[in-house]
């Protein structure tokens, strides 16, 4: 989850649904979960949003929504979290770069900006690399929460699509903040590796 991980080390599956309507309107929903864990879930949560994509040109598109993120069992004391986000952003067939707020991030009355920018390029033999940077600033944090730093998160990859398949890697990052579930400082950078399939 934007650098972190919420699954305490485990594999995740995730299940990705989306419908695009030709007027633009679109919707999307995915479901992740991992083998449960010394009593921990196997469903970590769900993500789902509805928006509006319009064509600016034959290149340039403009889209924005709402997103709802819920999560179950994260945290040390394995606590139930959430937070809604009003999105609206910019993509062009290579780069895309969106803005996003939230009036209650992870805690009522805790509003947040998030920023990122994405892009993907194809080199050779159906191989793509990926990048994804964001950053997330507080626009306050009412009492008893301290102050917090803005955060960050990075991820770059390759991919490789073999029919519905898809084999994808990369490297991922974030900080400065505890991990979700031990409460530690993060600040190491994860190595993932896997595998997609569209049907």
């Amino acid at each position: 989850m934007r650098g972190y991980s919420v699954s305490r080390g485990r594999p995740v599956g995730i299940l990705d649904l989306s419908y695009d309507h030709p007027s633009g309107v679109y919707a999307n929903g995915s479901f992740f979960g991992a083998l449960p864990d010394d009593g921990n879930p196997g469903l970590l949560g769900m993500i789902g949003d509805i928006g509006y994509a319009r064509r600016l040109n034959s290149v340039l598109s403009i889209d924005g929504g709402v997103t709802r993120s819920q999560y179950i069992g994260i945290g040390a004391g394995g606590y139930h979290t959430g937070y809604t986000e009003i999105y609206a952003g910019l993509a062009s067939r290579r780069l895309s770069a969106h803005l996003y707020y939230s009036p209650d991030y992870f805690r009522p009355g805790v509003k947040t900006l998030y920023g990122d920018v994405g892009g993907d390029v194809g080199i050779f033999a159906d191989i793509r690399l990926n990048a994804h940077f964001g950053a997330l600033g507080y626009l306050d944090r009412p009492a008893p929460l301290s102050p917090a730093r803005t955060q960050y998160d990075w991820r770059v990859g390759a991919s490789r699509q073999f029919g519905a398949i898809d084999l994808q890697t990369a490297l991922s990052g974030g900080g400065p903040s505890p991990q979700f579930y031990d409460g530690k400082p993060h600040s190491k950078t994860r190595f993932i590796v896997g595998a997609g399939y569209t049907f």
